[in-house]
């Protein structure tokens, strides 16, 4: 599967973790490295990445960030898009 989209990426990252109980202990310890070094993407140091496991009593809910598009967020996913880390609204009309 090609890591063209941050859905792509997500789903091998969870791909990975079912079946690799090693690289799920390290995800959830230091989420930021370990994609890094299992996946060889750069992710800016003003990304911050955070894994969380549901539970039978937790279950997580992720709304996605309303200012960035799909190919915005891909371009994060891949370290580039510093651009918007001063002024996550530039470009958008209205904000």
């Amino acid at each position: 599967m090609a890591m063209n989209s941050l859905d792509g990426l997500q789903a091998q990252i969870i791909a990975r973790a079912e079946e690799d109980e090693g690289f799920r202990t390290r995800l959830l310890a230091a989420p930021k490295a370990t994609i890094q070094g299992e996946f060889g993407i750069s992710i800016p140091e003003s990304v911050n990445v955070e894994v969380h496991e549901d539970g039978s009593n937790t279950a997580h809910l992720v709304l996605p960030a309303v200012h960035l598009a799909e190919d915005e967020l891909a371009l994060i996913a891949a370290g580039q898009g510093d651009e918007y880390e001063d002024d996550p609204y530039a470009g958008y009309p209205d904000r």
